[in-house]
């Protein structure tokens, strides 16, 4: 007695494993080549200056609300708090500026207290950001 061993036509499938190894990998090669910003959260009316000039993209941005509130990366901080957090990011970050966004009515004297503090963290260039007409 014979048997007839018949085989079944077989679908073709499509392996895409190759394919979802390729997306993962371009995935972690772009979280890992971009580069963060760090914004201060926070909407100023910065003053209006004629002889503006652009900043570079690594910068630790500090926030001063029209009321004189600090905020650092989306949080208010306390004068006092400022400079261990400017020291701590400034250690993350050794090239990069402080940039001072300060609301137009903002006292000038809260400004130049900002200023200070982030000189007394170890900031080699310290910025003010203005509106550039």
């Amino acid at each position: 007695m014979r048997v007839k061993l018949r085989k079944q036509a077989e679908e073709p499938q499509i392996d895409m494993t190759p394919m979802l190894d390729v997306v993962f990998i371009m995935l972690i090669f772009f979280i890992v080549s971009t580069t963060f910003v760090r914004e201060s959260g926070l909407d100023v009316e910065r003053p209006d200056a004629t002889q503006a000039s652009e900043q570079p993209s690594q910068s630790i941005q500090i926030a001063l609300a029209a009321n004189g509130d600090i905020y650092v990366d989306r949080q208010h901080v306390d004068i006092r708090e400022l400079r261990g957090i400017l020291t701590r990011l400034l250690s993350q970050q050794p090239n990069a500026s402080v940039l001072v966004q300060g609301d137009e009515a903002v006292a000038h004297g809260r400004v130049v207290a900002v200023m200070d503090e982030a000189k007394a963290a170890g900031a080699a260039h310290i910025a003010v950001a203005v509106d550039a007409n």
